[in-house]
């Protein structure tokens, strides 16, 4: 199937509603997916539970491994099948034998995976092609769910070019701060805010943090992050993704740090990355595959990891790193990554009526 036929296809995607409800990478894939694969000519449709009729499409899209129920009811539709998963199965692939051996003994029908009651063994041979985020989750899914290396593509994130055109005044100009380490993201334990405020504590860095709690359940978390920092940190709440002010908050940082427990990538990372900052990065994840040797990278379980690493990025000369920027725009750009998923439909559909 050539890049021609495919935009005739509809496409339609399909994410958990709760997804949409806060600000977080998962909801900035989705709708970055759909608007550069629009801009190569495919016609992508929302899925709405009140008209969307199934067989009217020719694939379904659907976005984390928390969407499961709807790959069952597309597969049972005949509908082809796409997944993004923006998952990490690390646990399952270090306990394999010895975790299934367990579950096959509590359960007799569906072998559900612990830790996660969405997931069951038999949802993981649905899809026609999975879209991990590197080959080091294409792998996972290998080696922890025997999924067929024919099913798996990798496609990493991607990062817009508006975060390399950053101008850092208005950002300078509106908080008077300088020479300062940023943190972006949501508070939550994973994300390792607090961490980094101990790590820090002492070293005179000033600190600005941009992002609030995306449940209430973490509001306890973001407040002991506002008390524990004091005066050293700066915590705001309101800038959006799609805020020019994010970009500015990224080219007027002298290092930009992101020590959650686990990340695949972050998007963050590689927004800073897009402005030239110098970057430290949790080692937890698959930020390495991304970022390679253009940043520094930190145990997330040591605040001496966290400071040495942010003390080292701080040390660098403070003008832009050009290297991780030229980097990222080389190999992360919306418009390139985008042709994975493309080839993946083209894969999909070209298989005729012989599916997986």
């Amino acid at each position: 199937m050539s890049a021609e036929q495919l935009t005739v296809v509809k496409v339609l995607f399909h994410v958990p509603f709760d997804v949409l409800q806060r600000a977080n990478g998962g909801k900035t894939v989705f709708f970055k997916t759909k608007e550069y694969l629009e801009r190569a000519g495919v016609q992508v449709d929302l899925f709405d539970p009140w008209k969307t009729q199934l067989n009217t499409y020719d694939l379904i899209h659907c976005f984390t491994m928390q969407s499961t129920d709807m790959w069952d009811f597309a597969k049972a539709s005949g509908l082809r099948l796409a997944v993004t998963p923006i998952s990490w199965y690390g646990v399952y692939v270090t306990l394999r034998s010895r975790v299934k051996r367990w579950i096959k003994r509590q359960f007799r029908s569906r072998i559900h995976c612990p830790l996660h009651e969405y997931w069951w063994e038999e949802c993981f041979s649905w899809p026609d092609m999975f879209f991990p985020q590197s080959e080091e989750q294409a792998r996972q899914l290998r080696t922890a769910f025997s999924v067929q290396a024919g099913r798996c593509l990798a496609v990493p994130h991607g990062v817009d070019d508006r975060f390399a055109d950053a101008d850092a005044t208005p950002f300078l100009k509106k908080y008077e701060v300088k020479d300062f380490v940023l943190s972006v993201g949501r508070f939550e334990p994973r994300k390792n805010q607090l961490s980094l405020v101990r790590a820090l504590k002492g070293t005179g860095l000033q600190m600005v943090f941009i992002g609030s709690p995306h449940s209430p359940r973490f509001n306890s978390y973001f407040q002991q992050c506002v008390d524990e920092a004091g005066r050293s940190a700066r915590f705001i709440t309101d800038i959006d993704h799609d805020s020019p002010m994010l970009e500015s908050a990224y080219a007027a940082a002298r290092v930009f740090v992101l020590p959650s427990l686990l990340e695949y990538p972050g998007l963050v990372a590689l927004e800073a990355g897009m402005a030239g900052c110098n970057v430290a990065v949790t080692e937890v994840g698959v930020a390495r595959d991304y970022l390679g040797s253009h940043a520094r990278y930190l145990d997330p379980y040591s605040l001496r990891s966290i400071r040495e690493t942010v003390l080292d990025c701080y040390g660098i000369d403070p003008t832009r790193n050009s290297a991780l920027q030229d980097h990222v725009k080389k190999h992360f750009r919306w418009e390139k990554v985008i042709l994975g998923n493309i080839e993946g439909y083209s894969r999909i559909l070209g298989r005729g009526s012989e599916g997986n």
